[in-house]
Formats: structure tokens, sequence, C-alpha cells
């Protein structure tokens, strides 16, 4: 099998020129060597310019056009980008260590980490008073507060919308209060909302391609549900991982996260976690190929959903309906190849979207690929039509896995370039993906 190419971060004009670049090399089937030799730059050069380590200049734009044939998408793109700000992102690991120092669970290998969580000893996290801050319930409701409004614009507008923000408020606020001076009661709670911040963290960076630190603050969740007791949150921990491994290619880690999610999950009295945990073992049964375990857990994941009652669910986990459901059936389909199954499911999942912009985004680019997937039976006009419908909702998401979606159908449509709706995808794509850093 040919390694996984690496995802890209797409929160900054800079990032997104280097995407686009890598979109029209892979299009054109070149190593970045290759390209090289042709525009004779280094293939170096070219790899740093595609995660944005490097800031090219125009005449780089313009040979990586004429190169690579793109019609001057490049230059046109880099025209656009001189005219945003951009402020470069950071990375979050470093973060994830200031909230919890010399965290035995940040970088364990997955069998390490389900061991360490299946033992019996809680994690000594040894931080509770080591300043005078005394911390009482305001703070508790201040985080939840900001926990709430941070998972809102995560869900609506991508990781990179708000991540920032959330960054500087674990380093701000979060770790000073457990840092701080509480009482038990206090204490289970604080550890608590923050194993939730952390984990959003973690799910932020995984959605902005930042996938070490996120392997990080996800350890960093699950020591802090360890120490508050919260299995259900454990839980939901564990099935954010095994998203970021199907993801990410890992099909071994993804299969053994979710059903240790699963498991977790029933230990909790939580059927909406049992659901979503089961969901996301059938996207990485499907991605292992046994739809067979995909189907059943799929069913499992239904069955679950019926015997939740919303009102007595933990708060993180009652964004999962019905519509959320249909949503993991057409992914689950689409890693199985069924294709039928994308297009039954996405009507609902489509209707029901709402104001949350990046599930808009990845059901549309999947419904897209689901009319590309068969070469003999292939609706370029059809698949380019839901594009154009989504690519202004991308516009505004700042989510790696959307932008990479899209360009996975636009690859996908390149040899219908001829088509005059494939032609009205890039020229839209290139007049609205640049983002105001």
């Amino acid at each position: 099998m040919p390694q996984q190419m690496r995802q890209l971060t797409v929160e900054t004009p800079h990032q997104v020129f280097g995407a686009e670049l890598r979109h029209w090399r892979t299009l054109r089937g070149l190593s970045q060597a290759a390209l090289g030799a042709i525009t004779s730059d280094s293939g170096a050069l070219i790899g740093k310019v595609e995660k944005a380590d490097r800031v090219g200049n125009l005449p780089f734009a313009q040979r990586m056009d004429s190169a690579l044939n793109t019609g001057g998408a490049l230059e046109r793109m880099w025209r656009r980008m001189e005219q945003a700000a951009a402020n470069p992102s950071t990375d979050t690991a470093d973060a994830a260590e200031e909230l919890l120092p010399n965290n035995p669970w940040a970088t364990l290998p997955v069998p390490e980490l389900l061991r360490e969580w299946q033992a019996s000893d809680v994690p000594d996290i040894g931080q509770s008073g080591t300043n005078r801050r005394r911390i009482g319930q305001a703070d508790i409701d201040i985080m939840w507060t900001m926990c709430n409004a941070l998972t809102a614009a995560d869900r609506h507008l991508g990781g990179g919308y708000a991540r920032d923000t959330l960054t500087a408020f674990l380093r701000s606020t979060v770790a000073p209060a457990l840092h701080g001076t509480y009482d038990a009661s206090i204490a289970t709670e604080l550890h608590t909302v923050s194993a939730r911040l952390a984990d959003l963290a973690g799910f932020m960076a995984f959605d902005t391609a930042r996938q070490t630190a996120a392997r990080k603050w996800f350890g960093t969740g699950l020591v802090l549900a360890r120490a508050a007791g919260n299995v259900a949150l454990g839980a939901h921990i564990f099935a954010d991982m095994a998203m970021q491994a199907h993801h990410t290619g890992r099909r071994s880690d993804a299969v053994t996260l979710a059903e240790t999610a699963v498991s977790t999950a029933r230990q909790s009295g939580s059927p909406s976690t049992v659901a979503r945990s089961s969901a996301l073992l059938a996207r990485a049964h499907a991605l292992a190929g046994d739809r067979a375990a995909a189907a059943r857990a799929l069913a499992e994941a239904e069955h679950q959903l019926d015997r939740a009652q919303p009102a007595e669910e933990p708060a993180w986990i009652r964004f999962f309906g019905v519509e959320q459901l249909a949503a993991e059936a057409m992914y689950v389909a689409s890693d199985a190849g069924q294709f039928d199954l994308v297009q039954h499911h996405a009507p609902l999942v489509l209707a029901a979207t709402g104001d949350m912009e990046r599930r808009y985004v990845l059901a549309s680019s999947a419904l897209a690929s689901s009319h590309m997937a068969d070469p003999c039976n292939s609706d370029a006009d059809h698949a380019a039509q839901i594009l154009i419908e989504a690519i202004p909702a991308a516009s505004t998401v700042v989510s790696s896995r959307g932008l990479d979606a899209i360009n996975t159908v636009r690859r996908q449509l390149a040899p219908h370039s001829s088509r005059d709706l494939v032609q009205q995808v890039e020229k839209q794509f290139a007049e609205v993906m640049v983002p105001i850093g």
C-alpha cells in the first residue's frame, strides 16, 4: 500500500497556497523532486512551500503554473493571497504540556495507552495547591460556558476557527486553576471540565492537521478524565482518537481505539456515547474492508441511539442524534465503496446541517465523490454541481479535513476539465478559497 500523504494545515493564506500547489502537483503525478527538476527548484523547497514553512514569491508561483499547466491558477491565488493578512498559527503541543506537565500518557503508543487506562491506578496529576488561588464553582461554570461556546465554533466553522482562542484560555485560565487550591468536590468537576477542554483542543488540532499535538491533547484529556472518574468522557475521547486514526489511515489503531471507546462507554451508562463509539467502530471496520462488521456496529449504534434519553446524557454527547448517525452511516458507506448508500443517506444529512458548515462540506464532498467513484458510470456534471454549492461554505470553514475533501473531488473531476460545470468549480474555488489571516 502506498504511504498516505501527510495532510496540510490550512489556517492562513500561505498554507492554503501550499495546499493548492500540492493539489496540482498530485494531479500531475509528480513528486516534489520531479517538479523541482522541471522548474530548477529543489524538491525540499517545494515541500517547504507546500507546508508553508517557507514563503515563495510571484516568480515561484509562475514557474509552478508553467510546469504544472494550471492555466495560471497559482499566480492568481498568489496575487489574492498577498492582499490577505497572514498571521502564522502556532502548534499547540507546548500548551498541552503546560496544562499537565510530565503527563505520563502524552506520547504513549496505543497499546500502552490502553493498558494504562484499564489499570486500576489513577494517574497522579500532582498539581493541586501549588498556588494560593482558591477555585470554586464560579470558576467551573465559566470554564463550561467557554467550553460550550468553543465547541459550537468548532462544529460550525472548523477546528482552526477558534483554536488559538482555546489554547490561550487553557494557558491563562485552566492551567492556573489546576495548580490552584480546591476541595474534593471541586476537584472532580475541575478535572472533568479540564478533560473536556483538552479533548476539544485535541479535536481542533486534529481537524487542522496538527496530529502530534492532537495526540498529546487527547492523552492529557484521558489523564484528567481518569482522575475525575468520568468514564463517559473517557469513552468520548477514545472515540475522537478513533476518528483521528481513521482519518490518518491507521486502520488497526482505528479499530482498537473504537472498540475501547465502545467497551468503556458501556461501563458509563450513556447510550448516546455507546452509539457514537459504535458508529466510529463501523467506520473503522469499513476502512479495513470488513463490511459485515461495519454493518453490525452501525446497527448497534442505531439500537443504542433509540435507547438514549438526551436530557439524561452528558452535555458533550447530545449533538449525536439521528442526523449525525445518518452522517456517520454515509461515511461508512463511502469507506465501504457502497456509493448507492452514500446517495441514499445524503438528503437527510445535507438537509439537517443547518449552520454546521463543516459537516455540510464533508458530506457534500462525500456525495460528490460517490458520483465519480465508478469510472464506467460517473456523472461529472452532477458531482461538479454539488461541489459548486459546497465551495461557498468551504470558504468559511477553517478545516484541513474540509479542504482535503474538496480537493479530492477536484482531482476526480480533472479528467473532465472541458465540461462547463467543472470549469465553474475551478473558477469559483480560485475566487473564494483564500482566507483572511
